[in-house]
């Protein structure tokens, strides 16, 4: 099913939802959109989920940095957690598989913004033709959890999502430029090539990413065929060489 914008408007308007900013284009895009249409915003929190140790500084400054632009400090909140980090779960749970279940996003996300969550809408930055799988999500959605799922810009192509950005001022999460992500997860298991080299390249967080990667536990062939991919591209020092 397809909303109209009107519509994705009149189901926030006065409601209480979240919106969850990662520091990344698309969720910046949905941000952003709310504020232009939804009317009354007053029952709206702004949650950023720090992935502890597996998230770059520059994220953290980045998101800082555009909700005090918009003036929307009142409404937003900084999760992570502290008892444990990325690395460190890890090295005891596995490297992690796709899906919704995934323990990164159960343990470092949900875990950490659950108690902050205003009413029972989640306002995503999803786009459709981000991937195959995404294509098929729908634009509002009941979880299993009883919560909805709404993703206004689903239908917006990458130009529009960056040129809606530029209109407004606002300056691209400066981890692309040197990663080609927001840096939110500095790991992740769905990366490509490119990601993974530009990411490994880094001294820092190279070192830190392949250390963790040999000394974790594959649970499984699907846990070991992204722990392989992640060393693989571990030994190509160059863009230029992996593509050759």
């Amino acid at each position: 099913m397809r909303l109209t914008p009107e519509r994705v408007a009149r189901i926030l308007s006065g409601r209480k939802f979240t919106i969850f900013f990662s520091g990344g284009k698309d969720s910046l895009a949905a941000l952003l959109w709310v504020i232009d249409n939804v009317p009354n915003r007053l029952g709206m929190k702004i949650v950023y989920a720090e992935v502890t140790g597996n998230t770059h500084d520059l994220c953290n400054k980045y998101v800082h940095s555009v909700i005090a632009k918009l003036g929307l400090e009142d409404l937003f909140i900084h999760v992570k957690r502290k008892d444990t980090d990325f690395w460190t779960y890890m090295a005891k749970a596995g490297v992690p598989i796709p899906g919704p279940t995934r323990w990164c996003l159960i343990e470092f996300k949900r875990k950490a913004w659950r108690p902050h969550i205003s009413g029972n809408i989640a306002v995503l930055g999803i786009r459709a033709s981000e991937s195959i799988p995404r294509n098929r999500y729908v634009q509002l959605k009941r979880t299993w959890e009883g919560q909805f799922t709404l993703m206004p810009i689903f239908n917006w192509p990458l130009e529009q999502v960056l040129d809606y950005i530029a209109d407004h001022g606002l300056p691209l999460n400066p981890c692309y430029a040197h990663y080609g992500h927001s840096g939110n997860c500095m790991w992740c298991l769905y990366y490509r090539a490119d990601q993974i080299i530009r990411t490994l390249s880094d001294p820092l967080w190279g070192s830190r990413i392949i250390s963790a990667l040999k000394s974790a536990p594959a649970r499984g062939p699907t846990s070991q065929r992204i722990k392989n991919k992640w060393l693989r591209w571990a030994r190509q020092t160059t863009l230029l060489k992996a593509i050759k």
